[in-house]
């Protein structure tokens, strides 16, 4: 199924179905995230560690289905899955508020965030599967600009919803959103992918073939790798950057961060995919690093708020066009047939690595503070880079249809 009917070429009816789906898992996501710890301590007492907790459940959830997401498919199909799990999100979003007991809160969230794993990991896969091959960049980035204005309006909307009636209209706003999650499911049509467990495998073409110069399982293993690192890379940002601009007396300078991050954020995701399909993607992933090595060092030797709000403009260009050129380089690196399964690695891979900063960050903060921790991310950056560089190559980013 190619979407060729537009001057975009794979910009139709059942691509802006996906981008839909995907902006509005995201933005429950984030809707949630940023206010569930606070519930959780107001509605049940609880402490910082578990409050916490009942944030992060919702990640805990979404690596278990990024697993199960591909056999899923292959058994049931991709569009069965995508409408049952963006139904089940729906259902979970309204029924949080109906937890008696924070246990009952905790498995809510580990079940929604299950269904938001399957959710994102299928229609991503689904549609760089569907699109040509030479344009995978490009649609990557169009789908990723759905998750960066989450970014910026799930918190918004939940301040919002917060000062207009309390948690209740933050759980019916999250309710309603997850309901134009599954307005767009229901007539979304992606590649099937059944039956790549059972039957033949399906056989790779020849562009295919020619895309994966290197060996393939050792390629998805570099870029695993690669993504956790920035994984933990970019949590030192969300979750201690708060933290650090009151210490350097300027708390404003946190937000304006995370503005200007979302900006050059959405103007490289509009702008870069084309570059990247057109020259290769190392001519983008290296530099993107690069930006990201450069926001961290800003942050590392920041003396003052105007330092640390301007870090968040090679940050925007950096991480925030990390994940959609990496996808891509990733699903250019194996058939069609392996796309949801790569697709669910990727995703796996910077959500252990988000989840697992706080516990490897800590004691470094302890020791030495969160300054040098900054510096120290920028060596974990650079280090990123060159596995990129060994998995990818020297020239294996460079399109084989150029």
């Amino acid at each position: 199924m190619r979407g060729t009917g537009t001057a975009g070429g794979f910009i139709d009816r059942h691509f802006l179905l996906a981008c839909a789906a995907m902006l509005s898992t995201s933005m429950v996501f984030y809707l949630l995230l940023t206010t569930m710890a606070v519930y959780a301590a107001e509605r049940f007492g609880a402490g910082d560690a578990a409050a916490g907790f009942a944030a992060t459940a919702f990640v805990l959830g979404s690596v278990a289905t990024r697993l199960t997401a591909a056999p899923l498919m292959r058994r049931f199909g991709r569009r069965s899955v995508i409408i049952v799990a963006s139904i089940a999100a729906a259902v979970l979003a309204a029924a949080t508020p109906l937890a008696v007991e924070f246990w009952q809160l905790i498995v809510l969230r580990l079940l929604h965030g299950a269904a938001f794993g399957a959710v994102s990991t299928l229609v991503v896969s689904g549609v760089l599967e569907r699109v040509p091959r030479e344009r995978r960049a490009e649609a990557a980035g169009y789908l990723g600009v759905a998750s960066t204005l989450s970014t910026a309006a799930g918190p918004l909307l939940a301040v919002t919803a917060l000062g207009a009636g309390g948690h209740s209209a933050l759980f019916a706003t999250a309710f309603v959103m997850a309901m134009i999650g599954v307005a767009a499911a229901l007539p979304l049509r992606l590649p099937s992918g059944v039956g790549g467990g059972g039957g033949p495998a399906p056989v790779a073409t020849s562009s295919e073939r020619a895309a994966t110069d290197l060996h393939p399982r050792r390629s998805l293993a570099g870029f695993a790798v690669v993504v956790f690192l920035a994984g933990v890379a970019y949590a030192s940002v969300v979750t201690y950057l708060s933290g650090y601009a009151e210490e350097r007396g300027a708390p404003w300078s946190a937000g304006a961060y995370f503005a200007f991050y979302a900006a050059l954020a959405f103007i490289g995701r509009l702008t870069l995919g084309r570059v990247q399909d057109r020259h290769g993607d190392n001519v983008v992933i290296l530099p993107v690093l690069g930006c990201f090595a450069a926001s961290l060092l800003l942050l590392g030797l920041a003396p003052n708020g105007w330092v640390i709000a301007c870090a968040g403009i090679p940050m925007g260009l950096g991480f925030g066009m990390f994940l959609p050129s990496i996808q891509t380089a990733a699903a250019r690196a194996v058939p069609s047939a392996r796309m949801a399964g790569t697709m669910a690695v990727v995703y796996l891979a910077v959500d252990l690595g988000v989840g697992a900063a706080p516990v490897l960050l800590g004691p470094l903060i302890q020791a030495y503070g969160v300054a040098a921790m900054y510096l120290a991310m920028v060596a974990v950056v650079v280090v990123a880079a060159a596995l990129y560089t060994a998995a990818r190559g020297r020239h294996g980013g460079r399109p084989s249809w150029a």
